[in-house]
């Protein structure tokens, strides 16, 4: 039976209340404890004004000020939000709390729950903060929005601290944050001709499935418990995603590096990339790999090198290819896609052959192999309109897709999608929004919490500046930093709202109603 979102907020233990004596208790609570604390931070104690009585009680009365305009700032936007946004945050929240249901702390003692904890730290994340201090800061300059926005915020004493933020990431069960990303923020929201076109989106013919790409990734400033190493990194992180519509479908911590595949192999058990082209690098693609993507329901579109098993295939390949370079008409088909950047020129070339063309009796690991391609990328650098100097990268490429034409076209475009995977790792260490590389620490929880919670957080950045960009008819989305100080100069009330609008509720478009 699908239900209603008013009828899954009911049913939540989680319930919007209309603005009680409770809340009004609560603000007055937090103005009275925090009401003259400064964002800003004190006044210098060097300061000669600082000394001076009548200007520091200045300062004080204009920092309560402050807060009592939020205070008034919160009440207007509550009482301009329709039930539909309201019901949405509740029954998200009940959602959250039935999935992340191992909690090892004293119930009786509990003030901040797991399902709390994971609002404020989106919700932080989105707005660039990457610490435990920065997020326990955002809480506390935003609690009375929050008090007014989100069921059964506790009382601001004692407030949110940095301490309780590092043992809550400590403790998070590395299978439900799974599940979490997973069941609920790995829906790419929208198709792609919805999406913002530009660089990273570029158009493409209509009926092409989308890209499915899997890698590896490794934070950089961890270090494994009980190493006298630093190079023996604690973290490494095996991630799936749709390139095509740039989100993570998911991800699992593997604790050796080079070990890709089984990581891979197991989030294949939950996830759902049926009628999707997976790609990874050459060094994941071996027959184990080929064999479990067929087995999913999908297409393998596979870099080949010389290693995992595929070394007498790659030469073959490779001299196919070259034979079939010498005849006056050789039967493959072409594809080229040209794209002009600063002071070059570059050009992606696929070559796509019948898999049939192969000698039978080449050593060949992969069942299923349908189609062969080779894949030239082509930089030709120019200086006031004269070319100077050319390069050419030449990969080989298997592909259980069909030979056909529309299949030349599907194998151009997920290798210009595939790229995308990278850029995701960029934008995750990136020092202005996640720097995630930077992340120092040891304990696996606190680790892959962080890798989890910053996946999550992309995917809704992600989200967000297409919309933003399409809403104000732009064809570049924002940078992601332009994203976040966006974000960050609006009410938590609209930072929800992108959360909440990305959320994918399992029986209800909540959409339509809360748009």
């Amino acid at each position: 039976m699908t239900l209603s979102l008013e009828q899954l907020a009911n049913k939540s233990r989680f319930k919007r209340k209309p603005r009680t004596n409770d809340y009004d208790s609560y603000a007055d609570e937090f103005m009275a404890l925090y009401g003259k604390d400064s964002h800003n931070g004190p006044m210098p104690e060097g300061s000669e004004l600082s000394k001076d009585p009548e200007f520091v009680a200045d300062y004080d009365r204009l920092t309560y000020a402050q807060n009592e305009g939020k205070l008034e700032q919160a009440t207007k936007i509550f009482d301009a939000m329709g039930d539909a946004f309201l019901d949405a945050i509740s029954a998200c929240m009940s959602y959250l709390r039935a999935t992340l249901k191992t909690d090892p702390r004293n119930a009786d003692k509990v003030i901040y729950s797991l399902e709390l904890v994971v609002i404020i730290l989106l919700l932080a994340r989105l707005c660039g903060c990457q610490t435990a201090s920065s997020l326990a800061r955002y809480y506390k300059e935003n609690y009375i929005q929050l008090q007014m926005l989100i069921p059964d915020l506790p009382s601001p004493k004692p407030i949110l601290s940095e301490s309780t933020v590092n043992r809550v990431m400590r403790i998070f069960s590395e299978d439900e944050l799974q599940e979490l990303l997973r069941r609920f923020f790995s829906s790419p929201t929208g198709t792609v001709s919805e999406m913002a076109q530009y660089d990273e989106q570029r158009a493409r013919p209509a009926g092409l499935k989308d890209t499915t790409g899997f890698d590896g990734q490794e934070m950089g400033s961890t270090f494994a418990r009980g190493e006298e190493s630093r190079k023996k990194k604690g973290a490494h992180c095996v991630i799936v995603y749709n390139a095509t519509k740039k989100t993570v479908l998911g991800a699992i911590m593997v604790y050796k590096k080079n070990h890709e595949r089984s990581g891979f192999l197991q989030l294949l058990l939950t996830l759902v990339i049926a009628g999707t082209v997976v790609m990874c690098d050459a060094l994941n693609a071996c027959a184990e790999v080929s064999k479990g993507i067929l087995g999913a329901g999908a297409d393998f579109l596979l870099y080949i090198k010389k290693n995992a098993g595929n070394k007498e295939l790659r030469g073959h390949v490779e001299a196919t290819f070259n034979r079939e370079s010498a005849l006056p008409a050789p039967r493959w088909l072409v594809r080229e896609y040209t794209e002009l950047g600063h002071s070059r020129i570059a050009t992606w070339r696929v070559e796509v052959l019948d898999a049939d063309i192969l000698d039978p009796r080449i050593k060949n690991p992969h069942e299923g192999v349908k189609t062969v391609v080779r894949y030239s990328k082509v930089h030709e650098y120019v200086i006031n309109g004269k070319g100077y100097k050319t390069t050419i990268d030449t990969r080989y490429l298997i592909s259980s897709l069909e030979f056909s034409e529309k299949t030349a076209d599907q194998i151009l475009f997920s290798i210009l999608d595939y790229w995308g995977i990278e850029a995701h790792h960029g934008i995750l260490d990136n020092p202005n929004v996640f720097n995630q590389d930077a992340v120092q620490g040891c304990s696996l929880g606190f680790l892959n919490s962080t890798l989890a919670i910053n996946k999550i957080a992309l995917n809704i950045l992600r989200s967000a500046r297409h919309y933003e960009a399409i809403r104000s008819g732009s064809t570049r989305p924002m940078f992601f930093v332009e994203t976040i100080a966006m974000l960050r100069g609006k009410s938590v009330a609209h930072q929800l709202w992108y959360l909440v609008r990305y959320f994918n509720y399992p029986s209800y478009d909540f959409l339509r109603d809360a748009a």
